[in-house]
């Protein structure tokens, strides 16, 4: 590793080096265009070569540590990492505005000034297809946007403190803790707290759900001028263990707690220790339930699906464009491949490539399409279901005897802004599945949901 940390660099460093030098005559020659693009490739150049040689010598110090640590406790993981055993665990934010700061800083030093020059190109000889350079200076600028808020973020809220009162978590017993935020929270009627187990790939920061559950916590507690949110979670046995080391891929528990707060809502994400119990460990039989009712439960504020329950059923009315910001991520993804295939189309690359860029550019086009402008209404009653599904409320209705209907399942489907967003889908005794609703924002609403329209079914 610490061969890593010299060698690796070098080359960033070099070419950086060489790009500023060959920048600085140009702008002296009054050549700003080609200076500026040349002083971004430098900068990125030098800033990647350092992030490498620190990085590099921070994982190696770290390794060390964990070697330490792996030597006096060869029984027990959960002591292997000095953030879980030496407690409390901080929230990620900090680590989340310095990515996002890097990352937009990265991209922006060669985004930025290629879209200029594209843009001074276009202007000067009337081609049409340098205009499509820009796509990427609007993602840098989407980039600098989600920096600065999280940064407004961070600096409102600080760094939560996770402090847990069962160390680890054992699989088939609970999880339990408190979450320790800096700032009153009461302005926000209720805090869901989320666990998650996420098996991801080396190297990625995201991956598959493999179980979650969702708690609604609208009891805090104040202490001093912090709020402290307390939390309890069944953990199931059959569910795998975390993965002890970190950055290599495996599984991953995560817990997170959000509220919706005027002007900047408060997130706080952990990674949580949860392994299988030692040999002769005997778990205490615990009264917290996996699944809890939904008798006492409200809907978020924010939500803007609407569900009424008559004489003759319940009726869910999912209604267009519900949440902003997953429609604004899939529509910049729709329009940046689609951008890019004509662009490809235009010029003279591989049609099979500028196709299949375009292809996937379509696709997610429709996607977008469906965010903004898709709709659904569920109507349950004791014999069945009727399903409209469509655009702005127009679409074809189906019929599904309740004799037909095995299931109301709820998955996560995707991600957007550090929030998981949840399907909810008919599942038939026939065979398939009738998706009922998409991007749903709160998995704990979606179960709500499945949970009223079987009650309607009589199930």
């Amino acid at each position: 590793m610490p061969g890593c940390a010299t060698v690796f660099p070098i080359p960033f460093l070099l070419g950086g080096l060489l790009a500023l030098a060959l920048g600085i005559p140009e702008a002296v020659d009054g050549r700003w265009t080609l200076a500026i693009i040349l002083g971004g490739l430098g900068l990125a150049g030098i800033v990647v070569g350092l992030s490498l040689h620190f990085g590099f010598r921070r994982r190696a110090a770290r390794e060390r540590r964990l070697a330490q640590r792996q030597a006096a406790w060869p029984e027990e993981p959960w002591r292997w990492r000095e953030d879980w055993a030496d407690g409390p665990i901080s929230d990620t934010s900090r680590q989340q505005v310095i990515a996002s700061w890097f990352v937009a800083a990265l991209w922006n030093a060669i985004a930025l000034p290629s879209s200029l020059l594209a843009v001074r190109e276009a202007l000067r000889t009337g081609e049409p297809t340098l205009w499509l350079v820009t796509l990427f200076g609007a993602i840098g600028i989407g980039l600098l946007v989600h920096a600065i808020r999280d940064t407004l973020h961070h600096r409102r809220y600080g760094t939560s403190a996770l402090e847990l009162e069962t160390f680890p978590g054992f699989l088939g017993g609970t999880l339990a803790g408190r979450i320790r935020a800096s700032l009153d929270l009461h302005a926000a009627p209720r805090i869901p707290v989320s666990l998650r187990c996420i098996r991801v790939d080396e190297g990625e920061t995201e991956g598959d759900v493999v179980w979650e559950s969702q708690l609604d916590v609208v009891r805090t507690f104040r202490d001093g001028g912090s709020t402290v949110i307390h939390f309890a979670f069944r953990l199931p046995p059959e569910a795998p263990a975390s993965s002890p080391l970190p950055g290599t891929g495996g599984v991953s528990w995560r817990l997170e707690a959000n509220a919706d707060i005027p002007g900047v809502d408060y997130r706080a994400r952990f990674e949580v220790p949860v392994f299988a119990p030692p040999a002769g460990v005997v778990l205490t039989a615990s009264d917290i339930p996996i699944a809890v009712g939904f008798d006492d439960y409200v809907q978020p504020p924010s939500s803007r699906i609407l569900v009424t329950t008559t004489q003759h059923g319940t009726e869910v009315w999912l209604p267009a464009a519900r949440h902003l910001v997953p429609a604004l991520v899939v529509t910049a993804s729709a329009v940046f491949f689609g951008g890019l295939g004509v662009f490809l189309l235009w010029t003279e690359a591989p049609q099979l490539l500028a196709w299949a860029v375009s292809l996937v550019g379509a696709a997610i086009g429709l996607a977008a399409a469906s965010l903004w402008f898709g709709t659904s209404q569920i109507l349950a009653t004791m014999d069945g279901m009727e399903i409209t599904q469509g655009f702005l409320g127009l679409g074809r209705t189906r019929h599904v005897p309740t004799s037909d209907v095995l299931d109301i399942a709820t998955q996560t489907s995707m991600q957007a802004n550090a929030r998981y967003y949840a399907d909810l889908a008919l599942v038939r005794r026939s065979g398939g599945r009738v998706v009922l609703g998409r991007a749903i924002r709160e998995k704990r609403e979606a179960e709500w949901l499945a949970d009223r329209l079987l009650r309607a079914l009589g199930r």
